[in-house]
């Protein structure tokens, strides 16, 4: 993860307050989707959902009903994929790393953010 592409765009204060987001206990972690609706009302979330609600940029908006409960996509979301951010905010070869952890492997919110604290916090910008 070395190339252009792949640099990272936010800074370290955005990089931390997600790490602490992650790790604060106030977001039901989910997959294969940002945020989707749960029968009690909540909403559960992607590790790149919580991004989003860190940097508190755009807004959410019902993206597809599937049994009985809506998915959501994050509005300033331009990418084909519904479970991404666009690349402005990180790169799409990192969302899809943060994504096969959270989706396919299954790390929770805490080793996913002891994660981005090694490899993506000392690489965030400084201001």
């Amino acid at each position: 993860m070395t190339n252009e592409e792949d640099k990272v765009k936010l800074s370290k204060k955005q990089i931390q307050d997600w790490i602490n987001e992650l790790r604060s206990g106030n977001y039901t972690q989910g997959g294969r989707y940002l945020a989707k609706e749960r029968p009690d009302g909540t909403c559960a979330y992607c590790c790149l959902g919580v991004l989003a609600e860190t940097l508190e940029e755009g807004t959410w908006e019902q993206w597809a009903w599937k049994g009985g409960l809506w998915e959501y996509r994050h509005r300033r979301s331009q990418s084909a994929m519904d479970c991404y951010l666009p690349a402005s905010v990180l790169p799409e070869s990192i969302q899809h790393h943060l994504s096969i952890m959270n989706d396919t492997h299954l790390f929770s919110f805490s080793e996913i953010a002891d994660w981005i604290e090694r490899q993506l916090l000392p690489r965030g910008r400084d201001a």
